[in-house]
């Protein structure tokens, strides 16, 4: 999605387009290439039903389009730097197709913990998409500072979204997953340009960190591996601060739609 710059609505102008925050770049640089030469320089406007989120200049645009470019040449995700969706399909892959290898009487393969932030699409209404980015940033920082301690074959990848997936050698993954959620939660409460409302009360964010021991063992394909990110991701973690929740593959696939495409 793209990255808004508030502006106030007097300076915007009457005929420049308006699109939502969940508008992707490519539809943006379609919006503006479309437009009359007398209004190519026209900014962008980000809006949430009638209200004015923010702007997008042209140079802002055309910069995070080749930003895209570039990451689809390093797989990384554009905002956060990390690995994106496609080095996280490859690694479960090379995960999955290794345990297999191992199964009958190998040891327990590595770990791994899906995270992601509860209550985003609420916080970005309220606060607007740009910080909901910071927000996801700050994270990054923390799970990046964090992620060392488990060990040379860590692995940590940003699968989309707000959601990102953390592999760690078995008996790793439980102690930096309690210790994120705690840092995230600290970290949030002395940070008020993050977590207070326009109504001054703290935002219900935090953050919910599914683990799964010996993950790659437990399923057999990359749909299955999804499949259990997709359960993780829709796990009821209500009420304030982060919870670390324990998943594993439901015992009956075809009932939870198991193995279906992603």
């Amino acid at each position: 999605s793209i990255t808004s710059t508030p502006s106030p609505p007097a300076v915007l102008g009457a005929d420049a387009p308006r699109v939502c925050g969940s508008t992707t770049i490519v539809e943006a640089l379609e919006i503006a290439s479309a437009r009359s030469d007398a209004d190519a320089a026209l900014p962008l406007i980000i809006t949430d039903g009638d209200r004015v989120q923010g702007i997008v200049t042209i140079r802002d645009l055309l910069g995070t389009a080749a930003q895209v470019c570039l990451a689809v040449q390093t797989r990384t995700n554009q905002t956060t730097g990390l690995p994106g969706r496609v080095r996280c399909d490859e690694q479960a892959i090379e995960l999955i197709e290794r345990q297999a290898s191992r199964r009958a009487s190998g040891p327990p393969g590595p770990d791994v913990a899906f995270i992601d932030i509860k209550n985003l699409a609420s916080y970005n209404r309220a606060f607007g998409y740009e910080l909901g980015d910071e927000l996801i940033q700050e994270l990054v920082n923390q799970m990046c500072a964090l992620s060392g301690a488990c060990g040379r074959d860590a692995f940590l990848g940003h699968i989309g979204d707000d959601r990102f997936m953390l592999v760690a050698s078995p008996g790793r993954i439980r102690s930096i997953a309690s210790k994120l959620g705690n840092t995230f939660d600290r970290r949030l409460r002395h940070n008020t340009r993050l977590v207070l409302t326009s109504a001054g009360r703290p935002a219900p964010v935090g953050l919910r960190i599914a683990v799964c021991t010996d993950a790659f063992s437990r399923v057999k394909t990359l749909e299955d591996f999804y499949a259990l990110e997709r359960l993780a991701h829709g796990q009821d973690c209500e009420g304030e601060g982060s919870r670390t929740i324990d998943i594993a593959p439901p015992t009956a696939p075809a009932a939870w739609g198991w193995g279906r495409h992603v």
